[in-house]
């Protein structure tokens, strides 16, 4: 009774990360990222270890090509989270695309979407034919806020 009166503190936040080599779905493994040279969406998992709010930040670079920059959706438990344009052009300067979530405890369900797959073989300039979209990596970071009866600890 003690304990459903008085939960016990929640963990401290910590930090998860996942390697490009844990995505699945489009795209494959290219050194130590993941390429994503067509549209569609990779995906990871992770375990919130209490219901609360998790930092999500994706490290990635893009290819340019057409006339517009890369796009990337990032998506939890399936539902949209923020959509950003991905500038980074190397691997040296990563962007990163980050979103605050909460999310029940258990297994959550991490999706990355290449919005914007663009091909085009006979642009003039050969470095600008493919658009790609390329995965350092995930970290999670949490939880920074947890729940408890349904309050912010």
């Amino acid at each position: 009774v003690l304990t459903e009166a008085i939960p016990a503190a929640p963990p401290p936040p910590s930090k998860t990360n996942l390697a490009s080599t844990e995505l699945h779905g489009v795209g494959f493994p290219d050194n130590d990222v993941r390429l994503l040279a067509f549209s569609g969406e990779t995906t990871a998992e992770f375990l919130a270890p209490v219901e609360g709010e998790y930092a999500v930040r994706v490290q990635a670079w893009a290819v340019q090509a057409g006339n517009e920059p890369a796009k990337l959706e990032l998506r939890v438990n399936d539902k949209e989270v923020t959509k950003s344009d991905v500038t980074a052009e190397s691997s040296e300067k990563l962007a990163t695309v980050e979103a605050r979530v909460t999310v029940p405890r258990g297994a959550q369900k991490l999706g990355i979407v290449f919005l914007n797959d663009f091909y085009d073989p006979n642009h003039a300039d050969p470095a600008k034919r493919d658009r790609n979209l390329y995965l350092a990596g995930i970290e999670i970071e949490g939880p920074l806020k947890a729940v408890r009866l349904g309050l912010d600890s």
